[in-house]
């Protein structure tokens, strides 16, 4: 559905009104869910490396038809149970 031009405008100055305001500005609301592409470049692993941890059942995840969100929490939990190891440790 197709927002009219008025309806735009509305939505622009709402957004807007709240943009000088330190209230709004001290509390930022933390995403619960990421794009593979977010998480790519969060955690340096490849985007195949990704979908072959979820395929495996390492990294949980939401599909919202085609879109695949990652949660917060998954990421972490991946990350701390030593899933997340996209490097090849290097021999000493």
């Amino acid at each position: 559905m197709a927002l009219t031009h008025s309806a735009e405008v509305r939505n622009q100055q709402a957004s807007s009104q709240f943009d000088d305001d330190p209230v709004v500005n001290q509390h930022p609301v933390e995403r619960l869910a990421y794009t593979i592409a977010e998480v790519q470049k969060t955690i340096g692993c490849s985007r195949s490396h990704l979908y072959r941890a979820m395929k495996k059942g390492h990294l949980r995840f939401a599909r919202d038809g085609s879109k695949v969100m990652i949660s917060r929490q998954a990421i972490v939990d991946y990350i701390e149970r030593g899933d997340g190891s996209c490097v090849t440790p290097t021999q000493r």
